[in-house]
């Protein structure tokens, strides 16, 4: 019997959709590191933008127009969450982890996490400084 193909990468199911955000798990706790309130007022002004962008166009039309946002699947093992979303974002843990970079912003290391669903963008974290997921230095 044939090995079951894997489901396709977010980005591939999602390349003809329009993404929508939701901010139903955005992470608010008193304690977070990665809430969009301690950035800079240009910085905020500067992301909403870009999601309003995302927003008008599909993954294949940002892609045409060179628009690439990085967006890419969260490797949670390589992450300072190797266990997921922490509580009580978890329930988040059942969908596709994903991230993508805000271009422009903080030489490219801000990003936006959270999961997807359908055609839905759980927004939990804005990391400014690319903490989540830290470089992976090549080469050194």
């Amino acid at each position: 019997m044939a090995k079951k193909k894997a489901d396709p990468l977010p980005v591939q199911r999602l390349a003809d959709l329009n993404l929508t955000f939701s901010f139903e798990y955005y992470d608010t706790s008193e304690d977070s590191l990665f809430c969009l309130s301690e950035w800079g007022r240009e910085d905020i002004k500067y992301t909403l933008s870009r999601l309003q962008d995302i927003c008008k166009k599909t993954l294949f039309e940002m892609q045409q127009q060179r628009k690439v946002y990085h967006f890419t699947p969260t490797d949670w093992s390589k992450s300072m969450f190797p266990q997921g979303f922490p509580k009580p974002m978890d329930a988040l843990n059942n969908l596709d982890p994903f991230h993508f970079a805000i271009l422009g912003l903080n030489q490219q290391k801000a990003r936006i996490f959270g999961a997807v669903s359908g055609s839905t963008f759980y927004v939990v974290w804005f990391d400014y400084d690319h903490d989540i997921l830290p470089y992976q230095l090549k080469h050194t």
